[in-house]
């Protein structure tokens, strides 16, 4: 029986391990990165150490918005965007997930508590601020095409203004720069 379940198991370990080649993430590397337009340098602080806001503006701000639980925002994080020492809330609703992630939206409480929706953001790298707010630069996947996302600030809120494309080709097993697209 043993050697039954062996042989089994050999026999399929093959099988899963070239099923889950394809669904492996196939990344540009960084000598193909390089050929998409620079971008901006990291940010060398830390966003998170931040004073946490009130958050009652918040929870009311969905009450007053008439969200139910079902689509009512969970804070998922705090983070100083514009760097002035009060953190802003990241949060998502349950609407706004699905089998890849969610979709993050970041609300700032102002000094009269008023809660300002200052748009929709991503976790990844942190960038030098623009005009005192922090850049993003946030990746996606989507089967064969691979893209890297600059988010920023513009105009009272977050926007993705630039997006460099790649595609991986099975054949030759690398991942290529195709075009950068700016908003």
């Amino acid at each position: 029986m043993k050697r039954f379940l062996f042989l089994v198991l050999a026999g399929l370990l093959p099988a899963v391990t070239v099923l889950h080649a394809d669904y492996t993430d196939h990344w540009p590397a960084a000598a193909e990165q390089a050929r998409a337009p620079a971008w901006p340098q990291v940010y060398s602080g830390n966003p998170s150490t931040c004073s946490k806001p009130d958050e009652n503006p918040f929870y009311a701000y969905q009450d007053a918005a008439g969200l139910s639980e079902d689509t009512a925002y969970t804070i998922d994080a705090h983070i100083d965007l514009n760097l002035d020492g009060m953190c802003e809330i990241i949060a998502f609703r349950s609407t706004d997930c699905d089998d890849t992630g969610c979709r993050y939206t970041a609300f700032r409480i102002t000094d009269k508590n008023k809660v300002l929706n200052i748009g929709t953001v991503d976790f990844g790298e942190y960038l030098t601020p623009v005009h005192g707010w922090l850049q993003m630069r946030t990746k996606s996947r989507d089967g064969e095409h691979y893209r890297f996302h600059l988010y920023r600030y513009v105009q009272g809120k977050y926007r993705i203004i630039r997006s460099d494309h790649y595609r991986y080709n099975a054949t030759t097993k690398n991942t290529t720069y195709v075009k950068t697209v700016q908003d």
